[in-house]
């Protein structure tokens, strides 16, 4: 039994390199559809969580939901621009990555603003949407 059992074990070792194993890497197209339905996704989790301050924090709230509109708007830009062809130069590419650098800043900024619940639920958008950000500029090479 004990040497059925090591034949079948050094079999396997010997023949796994022989094993094909297909690479499969995701194609910038691909990415960017995940990325805007990641997007999405984090969006409409935070309009869920700030449901319930609505009434006493409507300013605050629709500050930023326009600046999230805003940084989605930036983070779009930068897939567009990383799939163009010819690539665009890396002065291009630099400007679209500071705005959206600066468009997330803003949104940090408005999160600091709130109290309460309100800070826990814009802090767990916040961090869901620079996730969503830094997936972007990670994996859009």
């Amino acid at each position: 039994m004990r040497i059925l059992t090591l034949l079948a074990l050094c079999l396997t070792i010997l023949l796994s390199p022989l094993a094909t194993t297909p690479a499969f890497a995701a194609t910038p197209a691909e990415i960017a559809t995940q990325v805007r339905t990641n997007w999405a996704n984090a969006k409409s989790a935070y309009l869920n969580a700030v449901k319930p301050y609505a009434a006493n924090n409507a300013t605050l709230i629709s500050q930023y939901s326009a600046a999230l509109d805003k940084a989605g708007g930036s983070l779009e830009n930068f897939l567009t621009l990383k799939q163009q062809s010819p690539a665009p130069s890396s002065t291009t590419m630099t400007a679209a990555v500071d705005q959206l650098a600066k468009d997330l800043l803003t949104l940090r900024g408005l999160t600091g603003k709130a109290t309460g619940g309100l800070a826990t639920a814009l802090s767990s958008a916040l961090t869901q949407q620079n996730q969503v950000a830094q997936t972007a500029l990670a994996n859009m090479r």
